[in-house]
């Protein structure tokens, strides 16, 4: 008997078969989705799509991330400042960054994914080390400044 199945929600179940194997990807943001934490504070739930895979990729193409929007002055603040700082918002004079979820929308960035135990036993992806992505800037990297699009490996 066959079965198909997505295999989106197959990688997600915790299979190990279509982990993306370490290291550093130009990602797209492709959704992004309000929440709360279990302490009541404001979370933005990231869906990142890896850019131009090979035809051969044999993974999962897309990672996610959670950012919780701890208060200034309590411990892990700075957790959200970065990752916001390195999408390229900028605080206004009154220290208050504002931003509506359709900015994010687009933006690049290049990321380094690695695998991690969760609390369940399963191993996942996980995203670190997120760097804004500036055609400009990293023309050198990964092809012209014109060819944006090349994954930098």
């Amino acid at each position: 008997m066959n079965y198909e199945v997505d295999l989106n929600e197959y990688e997600s179940d915790g299979s190990q078969q279509y982990l993306i194997p370490h290291g550093e990807y130009l990602m797209e943001i492709k959704d992004v989705v309000p929440g709360e934490s279990k302490k009541g504070l404001p979370q933005l739930k990231f869906r990142f799509d890896l850019v131009n895979l090979p035809k051969d990729w044999e993974y999962n193409s897309r990672v996610y991330t959670t950012i919780t929007l701890i208060p200034k002055g309590e411990r892990g603040h700075g957790i959200a400042v970065h990752f916001l700082k390195n999408l390229g918002f900028k605080p206004g004079e009154d220290g208050v960054m504002s931003f509506e979820l359709e900015e994010f929308m687009g933006l690049k960035v290049l990321a380094t994914v690695y695998q991690e135990k969760g609390t369940d036993g399963n191993t996942y992806n996980r995203v670190k080390d997120f760097k804004f992505w500036t055609p400009e800037e990293n023309a050198g990297e990964a092809g012209s400044a014109d060819d944006t699009d090349d994954v930098p490996f």
